[in-house]
């Protein structure tokens, strides 16, 4: 995609688009490996709300992702004996240790001030 289109698809300022493509938050490199380590792990999997209309071609594998008004990451499980269980607490911390990494990136781009872009 070219900033042309990106300008025109997203309503940014051709400077915005270089000033974070320059910061290394327009690749989708580094939320494609993200991507790859939740689908390869499987118990996470993206949901939100799809727009009505999609936004535009993405790579494969971050289509789920690209077309979402909302994002977030969400497991589900069946209640057995670990929800009554110390063995809770373990889950947990395992679980949001593995999503940090999702986080962080999306976090880097409220610290740029990309929350703009909805």
């Amino acid at each position: 995609m070219t900033i042309k289109e990106l300008e025109q698809r997203t309503g940014m300022a051709r400077a915005n688009i270089r000033f974070y493509e320059g910061e290394g938050l327009l690749a989708p490199k580094r939320l494609e490996k993200l991507v790859r380590k939740l689908k390869k792990d499987g118990r996470f999997a993206v949901q939100g709300q799809d727009y009505a209309r999609k936004k535009g071609e993405s790579t494969p594998l971050l289509v789920d992702w690209y077309n979402k008004k909302d994002i977030s990451v969400g497991r589900y499980c069946p209640i057995d004996e670990t929800l009554y269980s110390p063995a809770l607490a373990d889950a947990l911390v395992d679980g949001f240790s593995f999503l940090e990494p999702v986080y962080r990136y999306f976090k880097s781009f409220c610290k740029a001030g990309l929350e703009d872009l909805k």
